[in-house]
């Protein structure tokens, strides 16, 4: 299923107080009220909604079932061609709905979604056998290190003590402190990476509102509250 739809929203700060909330919960029912009394939708999109979608009389496109908040989606697919939504509330604020055309789904045929089922089988039985195979070479690799352990055994006890004690200062061996050691270095470095990562994101993001603020796709309060949000991460 899916739905065309338009909406009006009111931005919630994410710190506001009780009388704030109750302030946008108020005029949220009078622009309700004014589309009850034939006012058109688009309009008052324009003139009251704090959304991008503003500027196109809240316009939000067609959307698919499962890809909204759930508060959002719950009341939008009750709705049929040309039906508004009561308040609905979300993390982001309070929003009005309204179902410009409804698009009612369909199940695929068999024959159709045939090719697509026997690429997810194929692709699954390969990968059950790449990790048969992997397997295996594990299996063997540690069949033959047991082998070279025990041969270098069976050569140590006919060599003499003193051969067997140059053959022990001699050999190499497995420093665990120096193991954990290049393993902590390696995290560090992974830790890092992500940190630098998160703050590309977040830079990108930045410029993203910024940009969307100056072309004048989002209003100054939209971009201010995104650009806390995001400032916040850090």
């Amino acid at each position: 299923e899916k739905i065309d739809l338009s909406q009006i929203m009111l931005v919630k700060e994410k710190n506001a107080s009780k009388k704030e909330i109750q302030s946008l919960i108020i005029k949220a029912d009078e622009i309700f009220q004014l589309i009850k009394d034939g006012g058109t939708f688009s309009n008052l999109a324009r003139k009251f909604s704090d959304d991008v979608s503003a500027h196109s009389g809240g316009k939000i496109g067609i959307v698919n079932r499962g890809t909204m908040l759930p508060e959002l989606e719950i009341a939008a697919f009750d709705l049929r061609d040309g039906e508004v939504s009561r308040l609905v509330e979300t993390v982001n604020g309070f929003h009005i709905i309204k179902c410009d055309r409804f698009i009612p789904g369909y199940a695929k045929s068999y024959k159709i979604v045939r090719p697509e089922i026997e690429r997810i089988l194929n692709l699954q039985n390969r990968e059950k056998k790449y990790k048969k195979w992997i397997k295996g070479l594990k299996e063997k690799a540690f069949i033959q290190y047991f082998l070279d352990l025990e041969n270098k055994k069976v050569k140590s006890i006919r060599d003499s003590n003193v051969i067997k004690k140059q053959i022990r200062t001699q050999s190499p061996k497995f420093n665990k402190a120096d193991h954990y050691t290049k393993k902590q270095i390696k995290k560090g470095k992974h830790i890092k990476y992500e940190v630098l990562s998160n703050k590309r994101w977040i830079e990108n993001k930045l410029k993203k509102y910024k940009e969307l603020y100056t072309n004048g796709e989002i209003s100054k309060k939209l971009y201010s509250i995104k650009k806390r949000q995001l400032l916040e991460k850090l």
